[in-house]
């Protein structure tokens, strides 16, 4: 599995080190301190696979001689136990070639150059041969001062770096604290090298944040040096060594706890879904029973029902007896055909077609009825066709561009009727219930009809007209009974 690890420290006088020395380790080469005047020859140095220096001048990567970058550092710093130079030692992912590993490392140290305007100088190792195959790490060394070309192509140290700097002096320019900058890279680091794994169709991943902050339930082991290495190698345990043993063991046993609670939780919820299931089929056994005696009732219903009606539709063919003397070809009394032809409810088919609007029934060839009225139309099996007339009563073609929209949208609804009552119309065709009912304004604001003012007040004059013969046909065909009528009170009123 990947492993994260980036760690900083610092080279500083104060311990009794130089970043020359500290370079050629690393790079496994020959530098000479000015300073001090010693040679650091680290040339016989092995397992070094690839190592660079340089820094960003306008956006342009340029390489650097190593030598003269460190020689350059010690000079400029003139305090006895001043900071020549940071590290950052990064675990690399063994799961990765070492073309992919080298390219994670020079994007991540360009990162840092472009971050801090330093110089950056860095060197990828390989595992010992007797030790951890896995241990592919680079070391990064870069200046603690902001680095530019002067003439010449000379280094030049300007100011020291945000990463340098103490966190009151921070604080004050509103810059991030040393550590959350540190965060930062760990975080940044953390992201590439999980990119280069996604990259390579990896399915390990690296996490920089710890376990707590994770929310795993691990102890971490502590980083051994290269003392504490070698010893262990020898066969002689360090307290270190010990330490990661022991939290080796503690992991192990928390690892074998966990596995048991998640088998006693799942054996407790597949109990309970046992537990329910048996539920739910005990309430779908009552609800089956309840539905069958549900059944039953309603079979006896129905048969209750058909009964009803076949004693309800003897009673009705039944022969009426016949009053003594009566004849049975005496015909209806007038006044009884007056009154059951005015408890009919009257139909708008019952008018003319004319006096609704302006239109002309006729059959399916198009010729004009004696009788232009929809019912009679109706009564032969006809197809119906209306025509919308003119003001002068003539035909005009529904198509025509003199034609009014809403004049057309009415003839459009009325154009092919068929097998149609009034009261189907009626709940077929909405907006003839609609013209007839509501007033001009709230019709064309339901319809969206765009309507100039001239068309708008012809429209409504022809409505309040059909309106009115409406009403008085509705009092010229109200029933009007006799007074010797017994019944009076009783009947319905007809219904327009």
């Amino acid at each position: 599995m990947a492993i994260f690890h980036l760690n900083t420290s610092t080279i500083s006088r104060k311990s009794g080190r130089t970043s020359t020395a500290a370079a050629a380790y690393r790079c496994g080469g020959i530098l000479y301190d000015e300073r001090t005047d010693k040679t650091h020859d680290y040339s016989k140095k092995k397992g070094v696979v690839f190592s660079e220096c340089f820094i960003f001048e306008n956006g342009q990567k340029v390489l650097l001689d190593r030598e003269r970058v460190w020689n350059t550092a010690e000079q400029t710093e003139k305090r006895v136990d001043a900071r020549t130079a940071r590290e950052i030692i990064i675990n690399l992912p063994y799961e990765l070639d070492e073309i992919n590993r080298t390219e994670l490392v020079q994007e991540f140290t360009e990162h840092i150059a472009k971050t801090y305007n330093v110089a950056i100088d860095f060197a990828i190792h390989e595992p010992s041969k007797d030790g951890d195959q896995r241990n592919h790490h680079a070391h990064i060394l870069m200046t603690t001062r902001t680095a530019t070309l002067g003439e010449n192509n000379s280094l030049v140290l300007g100011e020291k770096t945000n990463l340098e700097l103490s966190n009151t002096k921070l604080g004050k320019l509103g810059l991030p604290k040393t550590q959350d900058q540190i965060t930062d890279l760990r975080e940044k680091w953390a992201t590439m090298a999980n990119d280069y794994l996604e990259f390579s169709h990896i399915d390990e991943r690296i996490d920089h944040r710890s376990y707590a902050e994770q929310g795993i339930d691990k102890l971490p082991t502590k980083k051994l040096g290269n003392k504490t290495v070698k010893a262990e190698r020898q066969g002689i345990q360090t307290i270190k060594g010990d330490y990661n043993r022991l939290v080796f063991e503690i992991n192990v046993k928390r690892d074998e706890i966990k596995l048991y609670e998640t088998v006693d939780r799942r054996i407790d919820e597949n109990q309970q879904r046992y537990a329910k299931a048996e539920r739910s089929a005990t309430f779908a056994d009552k609800r089956i029973d309840g539905s069958k005696q549900r059944i039953e009732s309603s079979k006896q219903q129905i048969d209750s029902t058909e009964q009803t009606i076949r004693k309800y539709v003897e009673s009705i063919n039944r022969p009426k007896p016949i009053a003594p003397g009566a004849n049975k070809n005496t015909p209806t009394p007038p006044q009884q055909v007056a009154q059951e032809q005015a408890q009919k409810p009257l139909t708008a088919y019952d008018r003319r077609v004319c006096d609704i609007y302006p239109f002309k029934a006729t059959n399916a060839y198009y010729q004009p009825q004696t009788v232009p009225t929809i019912e009679t139309l109706m009564e032969r099996q006809q197809p119906i066709h209306l025509r919308f007339l003119n003001k002068q009563g003539r035909e005009i073609d529904p198509n025509s561009r003199d034609m009014l929209s809403l004049e057309k949208r009415i003839f459009d609804t009325f154009r092919t009727l068929t097998d149609k009552t009034t009261h189907k119309l009626k709940e077929t065709h909405s907006f003839v219930k609609d013209y007839l009912s509501m007033t001009m304004n709230e019709f064309t604001a339901r319809y969206k009809l765009d309507l100039t003012q001239y068309d708008r007040n012809d429209i409504e004059r022809k409505h309040n007209k059909i309106l009115e013969n409406e009403r008085y046909e509705n009092i010229m065909n109200k029933p009007k009974l006799t007074p010797t009528a017994t019944n009076a009170h009783e009947q319905p009123k007809p219904k327009i």
